[in-house]
Order: C-alpha cells, then structure tokens, then sequence
C-alpha cells in the first residue's frame, strides 16, 4: 500500500473543524483523532451515534436513520 501525503488549503484565519460521529460504543476512535490531530491547529468535536449489536446491514440501516439528528447535534448552527 501507497501512501500519498496531501497537504489541507484552508483559511488560515480560522481553524479547520473536523466532525466525528462515533459509535458509541467505540472508545478508542476518539483517541485515536487526537493522536493524529494533536500537532496541529484543528477544531474537533465528536457526537455518538447509538450502536445496535451485532453489526450487521439491518442494524447500520438503522442507525442510518439517526445520522442526521446526530449530526445536528455535532455542533449546533455552526458549519463543519
């Protein structure tokens, strides 16, 4: 596998935002967003999203139906 460094254009004014939706029951992707973030000058904000177990098509069909309201609640009227 390739790796290819791409380098973020943004308005350096303002920090990039970057948005996660997390399963809740997931504990780890959190620290690992830190981790690749930490050096930088990047805005995080997370929101879970409530995991049916076990992972299966139905089940991510069903938390597709929460998305949205999860998104919402990522950063309340603010664009990410």
């Amino acid at each position: 596998m390739n790796s290819i460094k791409v380098e973020p254009k943004y308005n350096s004014n303002i920090n990039p935002r970057i948005g996660l939706i997390a399963l809740a029951s997931d504990f780890i992707i959190e620290k690992d967003f830190i981790n690749i973030i930490k050096d930088k000058n990047i805005d995080f904000f997370v929101n879970r999203i409530e995991c049916y177990n076990p992972l299966t098509s139905q089940n991510l069909l069903k938390m597709s139906e929460k998305v949205t309201e999860v998104t919402k609640d990522l950063l309340p009227d603010e664009k990410i």
